[in-house]
């Protein structure tokens, strides 16, 4: 018989292990046409958060004021920072200092695991940084 609340996740001291029955999806006030499984945070001790958003066509992530580095799992996703616009698709990832406003919007129905957590003194620069391979077009 299965116990309401109970699920094969695993909380310790030293690790975290969730499964797919604990997700929960849930709108953020960053997201627009999207929802996000939040899979770690400061409830759980950590010092940043960790989500997938899943995006409908036209979806957007918009800035939170937070350090934030995305990486593409599904579709394709253009990034709005400093007047410019940079086209990601899977495998694409990119860091956003928390003093850069920017927008991901979902080309095509997307999803992407999302880290951020608050700014602190001395940390990257303030011009946002993608990872897709220099072949793809992108620096």
């Amino acid at each position: 018989m299965h116990k309401l609340g109970h699920t094969r996740s695993a909380h310790r001291r030293d690790y975290l292990l969730q499964t797919p029955d604990s997700f929960i999806r849930i709108p953020l006030p960053c997201l627009t046409k999207a929802m996000a499984i939040v899979h770690t945070g400061s409830a759980a001790g950590a010092a940043f958060t960790e989500f997938t958003v899943e995006l409908e066509a036209g979806g957007v992530l918009s800035s939170a004021g937070l350090q934030r580095f995305v990486y593409v799992l599904e579709g394709e996703l253009t990034l709005g920072a400093s007047n410019e616009e940079r086209r990601m698709e899977p495998g694409s990832f990119a860091y956003v200092p928390a003093s850069v406003t920017h927008r991901f919007v979902a080309e095509s129905e997307a999803r992407a695991v999302v880290i951020e957590r608050r700014a602190r003194p001395g940390d990257a620069a303030s011009q946002p940084h993608d990872g897709a391979p220099r072949s793809r077009g992108l620096r």
